[in-house]
């Protein structure tokens, strides 16, 4: 009985020192991938924005719906494993950057993406950066210390390299 005891304070201190090490982290965060793909900046765009078919080439993306435009820009919503992710692009510049923003108020994260598009020659370098911030202290810890903030994005960047190929030097 005592052993149960013992695990169960070391559980609850565990839990609590994540808590209070989560919440003196900040909100907020910036992350960065860079990749080259055999493509040149008009077809990496084409993938970009043609959300619908995100499912066929992204594999954490089971479905998306389309939802209806936002001040003349694209608005859809992402079904993943963890649930759904609207999506709402606030700024573009065809062929060379768009940064969409994830629209959900219920969600224990927000912020942005924006993808930067240079072409160098036949490929194209692809940046991108997540301005993200995690309101749970809890997640907060999680995202910082076990999964990375750039977790998402290296997914991301893999798919997008799978899809198009990889750049060579």
């Amino acid at each position: 009985m005592t052993i149960a005891f013992a695990i169960f304070g070391l559980v609850l201190l565990a839990l609590g020192g994540m808590f209070a090490v989560g919440a003196a982290l900040p909100v907020g965060h910036v992350a960065t991938v860079r990749i080259v793909v055999d493509a040149n900046p008009s077809q990496v765009w084409a993938l970009l924005t043609d959300v619908e078919h995100f499912p066929d080439w992204r594999k954490d993306v089971k479905s998306v719906v389309r939802k209806d435009s936002v001040g003349g820009y694209a608005s859809w919503v992402e079904v993943t494993d963890f649930g759904e992710i609207p999506l709402t692009v606030i700024d573009q510049e065809q062929n060379v950057t768009l940064t969409a923003k994830i629209d959900g108020q219920d969600l224990k994260f927000g912020g942005t993406w924006t993808w930067e598009l240079a072409g160098q020659g036949s490929q194209c370098e692809v940046t991108i950066t997540e301005r993200g911030e995690v309101y749970s202290p809890p997640f907060r810890f999680l995202s910082k210390y076990i999964f990375g903030h750039d977790r998402t994005l290296k997914a991301y960047a893999a798919s997008l390299e799978a899809k198009l190929g990889r750049g060579g030097a």
